[in-house]
């Protein structure tokens, strides 16, 4: 299933790109005129649309709400707060050598974290690659230092991820959420919904094409803009 939204988009999108190859051609056609002694002489054919009318069948697959929008992550904070958290879960002394190497051990999987958590990403998604984040630098730190530690890992990375969850915060947003449908589109899976199910969408097209415009300004600059055919 596809947004409705993108699914009519990429129509139009497919019709401005149509759009395009027809015009190719005809420049292709015009280099050729021009090469003639005779058709160099006539106009050149080229074809525009006045209005294109379509009726699309779609069914409504499901509705989608749009997920929370996160912040990006504060790595240096985040960094320190892991390494200090680490520290204190396994309840030994480190030199200031061994904290650079702690420090060496987080900052790829931060900044690797960071990068998977997207704008869009689910909350659920979100909980498991902290969770992973979790346990992969206690197991890195413990298994660096050959530490072995009284409590079970499971609990310690728990305690991690509570620590860290506060962290990764998604920015409230300014609207309410609105449920976006998602639809069927293609023909095979449409012919197995009931047709009172289905809705057909009608869309008109006006082609506006646009040109580009050339001007002088008052320092003589040549200025270019796209205007309306």
């Amino acid at each position: 299933m596809i947004k409705l939204n993108e699914y009519i988009g990429s129509i139009k999108r497919d019709i401005a790109e149509a759009r395009l190859i027809s015009d190719l051609k005809t420049l292709e056609i015009a280099q050729q005129f021009a090469q003639n002694e005779y058709l160099k002489h006539f106009s050149i054919p080229r074809f525009k649309t006045e209005n294109i009318e379509l009726t699309i069948p779609i069914a409504i697959g499901e509705m989608s709400i749009e997920t929370e929008v996160y912040e990006r992550i504060n790595l240096s904070e985040f960094m320190k707060k892991t390494r200090d958290k680490l520290i204190s879960l396994v309840n030994r002394r480190f030199t200031s050598a061994e904290v650079e190497i702690i420090d060496s051990i987080i900052k790829p999987e931060a900044s690797k974290l960071d990068k998977s958590i997207k704008e869009d990403t689910p909350n659920n998604e979100v909980d498991t690659l902290l969770k992973t984040y979790s346990y992969d630098v206690l197991e890195l730190l413990l298994e660096s230092f050959r530490i072995s530690v009284k409590e079970d890992e499971e609990v310690l990375a728990g305690e991690l991820i509570a620590y860290l969850r506060d962290d990764i915060k998604p920015v409230k947003p300014t609207q309410p959420s609105i449920p976006k449908p998602k639809v069927i589109v293609e023909s095979s899976q449409l012919k197995d919904v009931n047709p009172e199910h289905i809705i057909h969408v009608k869309m008109i097209l006006n082609e506006e094409p646009m040109e580009w415009s050339f001007s002088e300004d008052e320092d003589g600059k040549v200025v270019s803009k796209l205007l309306p055919e």
